[in-house]
């Protein structure tokens, strides 16, 4: 798969998701077993914000070549779902969300897994 069709995809995932989670986190949330208060509210809606800016970040450099500009946002994308495929697959194994909690952990592995190859592993040109 290019590159800069793994950015597009990334960014229609994390538009429909910032979207959620800006505008209704509790309904989001409560899929996955999940009650917040007026903390987790605001914290959501912060991750909401935050994955919208990854969408705007995403569907703006989907068409750069490959570059050192590239390289660094593929980087830091991958970082962000590394840690966030480690995070929920721990709160997925001590019980903290429910069954539909696999799905975080699922999409946070498929974006770690190819970010990852995009990032270390596919050759420069595409």
């Amino acid at each position: 798969m290019k590159t800069s069709t793994l950015l597009v995809i990334y960014a229609a995932i994390s538009l429909i998701f910032g979207i959620g989670f800006l505008f209704s986190p509790n309904l989001i949330l409560s899929m996955y077993g999940l009650e917040l208060d007026a903390l987790g509210i605001f914290l959501a809606r912060i991750l909401g914000a935050a994955m919208l800016a990854l969408a705007v970040l995403t569907w703006s450099t989907r068409n750069i070549g490959p570059s050192e500009a590239r390289n660094a946002i593929v980087l830091s994308i991958f970082v962000f779902e590394s840690l966030g495929f480690v995070l929920s697959l721990i709160a997925q194994l001590a019980g903290i969300l429910g069954v539909m909690g696999w799905s975080f952990v699922i999409l946070f592995l498929i974006f770690a897994v190819a970010l990852g190859y995009a990032r270390f592993f596919k050759p420069a040109a595409e």
